[in-house]
């Protein structure tokens, strides 16, 4: 699986072939292998600190990767921890002022539960 990790683009590649389409705008491809679960999980517990503005586009942003990684967990069937980033993916979406802290936290135990 090759994965795309940009400021516009966060999770697994959505191109299919490798053929040059006609007035592809893309230069280059930013595809690579997918990192490991374990980084994806602390570049979760990083990001986290976007949340400290409590901007919805930023909440909104975050809970989008959230969902990815958790994605990302189910294919590699670590389901505590999908379960564990699912209930957080929840939470952030019911209630959008969660401290920083606590999602840093959830995210920690999440990467505890890493086989």
């Amino acid at each position: 699986m090759t994965w795309i990790d940009t400021l516009d683009y966060f999770g697994p590649t959505r191109r299919r072939r490798r053929a040059m389409r006609l007035f592809d705008r893309r230069r280059c491809d930013q595809a690579q292998l997918a990192p490991s679960l374990r980084k994806l999980l602390r570049k979760l517990q990083h990001w986290s600190t976007d949340l400290a503005t409590q901007e919805p586009a930023d909440v909104e942003r975050y809970c989008a990767r959230v969902q990815v990684v958790a994605d990302l967990a189910r294919q590699r069937e670590e389901f505590e921890v999908e379960a564990r980033l699912r209930s957080l993916d929840m939470q952030l979406q019911l209630n959008a002022r969660v401290s920083v802290a606590d999602v840093s936290n959830r995210v920690q135990a999440a990467i505890l539960m890493l086989r």
